[in-house]
């Protein structure tokens, strides 16, 4: 693959803030990181509201959690813009233009502690992931839940995939609070939402020894009423074993170079002997 392009220089942010943000090349999509009651996020999309507040985190066993009251220390922006060729499909030059906010977090616990977000604002859609920093504690880990949700303003129209082993699939029309909340049964991506001012897709991407991602319906709210949108379905829930994001692997031995077994069921297993290991990538596309 021929790659050409230029990545600008990074800034630098070490002072404690509540909130950070980043917007896409053209301004239409901002990205919003927040450390209020834990760790959020939110997007807007031609200034308005796409994805509320939505949690984001991960659980290791062993009762390490990342996420749930972490503090924002640091904040790294850059702006890139480069071409890749592909060999396949319509166009064979690819333009790969996005603005990246890196969010170093510090849970308010005893160590292990530290987590970054990765999140890339491009004109059409938002890309995150996790990164593990290498920290004792978490020199090999079990990755037994993923918190990340996609929160909608209201409950919208969607198309999800009913359960199989892939996406070649029914996608029936549905609210979001109709969909499944079984972990025994999620549904495939890619999940279609109709907003407002256009649509939204929810996918995933960077899957080379990692593990697929499945959904299910996010879950009531406080009041014990149903919460409009998805989250991602991984780890033990109600004595079910979730089908999203988890692995096979044995102890201490990471399923593939960065952790992860595509077609596994079990847990997610990893060792945190890079500053990159990575906990995959969520892709949410925008389009009006």
């Amino acid at each position: 693959m021929v790659l050409l392009g230029f990545m600008a220089a990074a800034a630098v942010f070490t002072l404690h803030a509540a909130e950070e943000s980043v917007a896409s090349p053209d301004g239409s999509i901002v990205v919003t990181v927040s450390d209020t009651s834990g760790l959020h996020y939110r997007v807007a999309f031609d200034g308005q509201p796409a994805i509320v507040d939505s949690r984001l985190g991960l659980d290791f066993a062993g009762g390490v959690s990342l996420g749930r009251a972490a503090v924002i220390e640091s904040a790294v922006r850059a702006d890139h813009d480069s071409t890749w060729e592909n060999p396949f499909g319509q166009r064979r030059t690819v333009r790969d233009h996005y603005r990246e906010l890196t969010v170093a977090l510090r849970e308010k616990s005893d160590a292990p502690s530290r987590l970054h977000v990765v999140v890339r604002a491009y004109d059409q859609g938002v890309a995150l992931r996790y990164e593990i920093p290498n920290q004792p504690g978490l020199e090999e880990y079990t990755v037994t839940q993923e918190q990340t949700e996609f929160l909608f303003p209201t409950d919208l129209t969607c198309w999800a995939g009913n359960f199989s082993e892939c996406a070649e699939n029914q996608y029936p029309e549905k609210r979001l609070t109709q969909l499944d909340a079984n972990l025994g049964r999620p549904h495939v991506l890619p999940l279609l939402v109709k907003l407002p001012n256009g649509f939204a897709a929810i996918a995933e991407s960077d899957l080379l020894d990692w593990a697929g991602m499945f959904v299910t319906a996010a879950g009531p709210d406080s009041a014990g009423a149903p919460r409009p949108g998805a989250r991602v379905a991984a780890g033990v829930e109600a004595g079910e074993v979730g089908l999203g994001r988890v692995c096979a692997g044995p102890p201490g031995i990471p399923c593939g170079d960065a952790g992860l077994d595509p077609r596994g069921v079990g847990e997610l297993r990893g060792r945190g002997e890079r500053r990159d290991e990575l906990a995959g990538d969520e892709i949410l596309r925008l389009a009006g």
